[in-house]
């Protein structure tokens, strides 16, 4: 969540809503709203054309392509974890498959029935399979890519792109600024922040925007 204002906050209140903020300009934070966003997109780009579409039209169509589409890391689609089965796609209306062509209304309704009984197991076997492909994506990165860490007490300057994203004090300004002392750390790789003279920064910030400040 990146959204912290009154009005909003105010709305969240009413209903009831739990905020979580994010860390700043980290969108990788927000996991897979950001990777299923980034589908989306990549889809609409696909389908649209200025002249003849628009992507509030073509929107049906990507979300259903998406949900319909089994993932690497589960090997199920997203249709099949919610229902228990896979969807009939509109060309097997068109054109009759095997499984449309054999199909009986009394057998269809048991292969439902015994779907939705072993759905939460079909669920949990989709989780153990994403977790072992989260650990395997997760040891091949280890391996390649040198961890950058600081800990509490340590120094470091933020970027000022991020912090002052409407460049402010002009293009010749400073791209790093600080320093700032790490008062904290929330989780791996992201920190609470404070000025020399100890006021602790609003948000908490990643690593990927900071930089190590030696004295």
């Amino acid at each position: 969540m990146q959204f912290n204002n009154a009005k909003f906050k105010a709305f969240c209140q009413s209903y009831r809503i739990q905020l979580k903020f994010s860390s700043v300009a980290h969108p990788q934070a927000n996991g897979l709203a950001e990777v299923t966003n980034r589908v989306i997109l990549e889809g609409l780009k696909k389908r649209v054309s200025n002249a003849t579409t628009s992507w509030v039209d073509e929107l049906p169509s990507v979300l259903w392509a998406l949900r319909t589409t089994p993932k690497t890391p589960t090997g199920e689609s997203p249709y099949s974890l919610a229902f228990g089965t896979e969807a009939v796609l509109p060309p097997e209306v068109v054109f009759p498959t095997l499984r449309i062509q054999s199909q009986h209304q009394e057998e269809s309704d048991q292969q439902l029935r015994r779907n939705l009984d072993l759905l939460e197991e079909k669920r949990a076997d989709a989780h153990l399979r994403a977790l072992a492909y989260r650990r395997a994506v997760a040891k091949i990165y280890n391996q390649q890519v040198r961890p950058k860490r600081v800990g509490a007490g340590d120094l470091v300057l933020r970027k000022t792109e991020v912090s002052d994203p409407t460049r402010s004090r002009g293009k010749l300004a400073p791209n790093w600024e600080g320093p700032y002392r790490v008062i904290d750390t929330i989780r791996d790789k992201t920190y609470t922040l404070a000025t020399m003279e100890g006021r602790v920064l609003p948000r908490t910030w990643h690593i990927t925007n900071l930089r190590k400040f030696y004295v």
